[in-house]
């Protein structure tokens, strides 16, 4: 019989992954998840990496909302960008969180948020920024958050 089999696999698909503690924050174990080692530093875990979600767009079909949102992306005008917070749980979404390396400089994360709860959240495009694109993104209204599993205790 092939069911044993699968419920194997399954058992140890569910025992690679990170076990989800109550109260850990799901945004910094979705970005662990997405990212892996550091862009910049290459570093595992991510310890002393901090994020902030910058900028958010809802994504219902290509309209012009969200393409001018990509350029805003893509030009680096995190400014801009941060100006724009639209989202809607029942609605795919665009979502730019920003990743600060504890060496300095970072990475921006496009991130696509999906509605549907069976289909996983997906790293869409990594931009890598300096030191001092960092502390202007900083300068940003926005929270900034452990990324690390063990700085969230």
């Amino acid at each position: 019989m092939r069911v044993p089999n699968v419920l194997n696999r399954i058992a140890s698909t569910f025992r690679k992954r990170e076990r989800f503690i109550p109260g850990e924050d799901a945004t910094a174990r979705m970005i662990r998840r997405l990212l892996g080692p550091c862009p910049v530093c290459n570093q595992k875990g991510l310890e002393g990496h901090t994020y902030a979600k910058v900028a958010s767009q809802q994504s219902p079909a290509k309209t012009e909302a969200l393409r001018y949102f990509c350029e805003l992306y893509v030009s680096r005008k995190w400014s801009e960008l941060n100006q724009i917070h639209e989202f809607d749980a029942d609605v795919n979404a665009l979502i730019i969180y920003g990743l600060f390396c504890l060496r300095g400089g970072g990475s921006m994360l496009a991130v696509r948020s999906a509605a549907d709860l069976h289909e996983p959240d997906s790293l869409e495009e990594v931009i890598l920024f300096d030191e001092q694109e960092a502390e202007a993104i900083r300068s940003l209204p926005i929270k900034v958050f452990p990324v690390s599993r063990a700085e969230q205790a």
